[in-house]
């Protein structure tokens, strides 16, 4: 379906520029074609993000952030959902990519390890993440949709979806320290009468509260592992002096 609206779309640009009203129609045109495909009308991009304190503990090792893989079950064409999602051409590159890089940044900027990179050479640590589920759907209930009743609730959304993942840590050599695994999934209704106004209502803002629920869940695991948590893994120098562990207050 969204193949054919794209395709109809193209053709009445090309005859309209034919006529020499291509530039009335072209701004809208790629506007309605950027819906059927999937993407957001505004042009926005969904960046995943995570928005956390910083940690109360920090774990003293140099960290590589490995690889990260998706294992989201492929959707049934013949049952999939024809409401409004986030989905990949929304955003500006591969989402194992984009969940890795804002996993980075958390991890960074909240001293969650005391040093973690992408590209560590000598690392103590080695984490993998793996992807179960990162979707948001947005539709109207049913009850939305009848004649009459509908009127009343015209402006109500259904907000359906959740993130799944979880990061395995490791020794360079391959000895599994442990599993940490988030989720966080939401059935939620939004209405105009709520404190969020629909102008603000952007594809993927409850995606990210979930996927801050599921590393919050994340870095709690991790800390309360004393095998990973309170041992000295790095035997090198920090600022001069050999690691130690440290404690911070949380904010």
């Amino acid at each position: 379906m969204r193949r054919h609206s794209s395709l109809i779309l193209l053709f009445l640009v090309l005859l309209l520029s034919q006529q020499g009203c291509v530039g009335a129609v072209i701004g809208p045109a790629m506007g309605l074609m950027r819906l059927a495909m999937g993407g957001d009308a505004s042009g926005t991009a969904y960046v995943p993000t995570i928005t956390l304190a910083e940690s109360p503990r920090t774990i003293e090792a140099h960290a590589r952030l490995g690889s990260f893989e998706t294992n989201i079950p492929q959707a049934n064409p013949e049952t999939a959902r024809r409401d409004q999602e986030v989905t990949q051409s929304m955003m500006e590159g591969d989402l194992a990519d984009l969940v890795r890089q804002a996993v980075l940044a958390d991890f960074r900027m909240n001293l969650v390890y005391s040093n973690i990179r992408l590209h560590e050479k000598h690392p103590d640590l080695v984490i993998q993440g793996h992807i179960y589920q990162f979707s948001e759907y947005r539709s109207k209930p049913w009850y939305a949709k009848t004649p009459l009743i509908g009127r009343l609730f015209s402006d109500t959304e259904r907000i359906e979806g959740g993130v799944s993942l979880d990061l395995m840590v490791m020794t360079p050599d391959g000895v599994l320290i442990g599993m940490y695994t988030g989720q966080s999934r939401f059935p939620t209704e939004v209405s105009p009468t709520q404190s969020l106004p629909k102008n603000q209502r952007t594809p993927g803002q409850s995606l990210n509260r979930a996927f801050t629920e599921a590393v919050r869940q994340i870095r709690a695991q991790m800390l309360a592992d004393e095998q990973l948590s309170t041992r000295t893994w790095s035997r090198q120098p920090i600022n001069g002096h050999a690691a130690a562990a440290s404690t911070k207050p949380v904010f």
